[in-house]
């Protein structure tokens, strides 16, 4: 199924987007980029060591080997 583009903007899905962002990134102490790769990973539901690497290749600007991901959650 696809979603168009009108879908999106009655669910006004991406309305707070930014001030999420914001917060998410202010109150768990991560950069933009972090919290993107977050947001691919999850909905990967179960990923592999791999996937996240491939998910980390796909977001260029992002330089980490997870490590830093891993602090912040525990």
């Amino acid at each position: 199924m696809r979603i168009e583009a009108q879908t999106l903007r009655e669910l006004n899905l991406l309305k707070y987007y930014r001030l999420i962002r914001r917060w998410a990134c202010k109150t768990y102490n991560l950069k933009d980029a972090d919290l993107e790769l977050l947001i691919y990973l999850d909905c990967k539901e179960h990923f592999t060591r791999n996937q996240f690497i491939e998910g980390a290749y796909t977001y260029s600007w992002i330089k980490t080997d997870g490590k830093d991901l891993g602090k912040k959650a525990g």
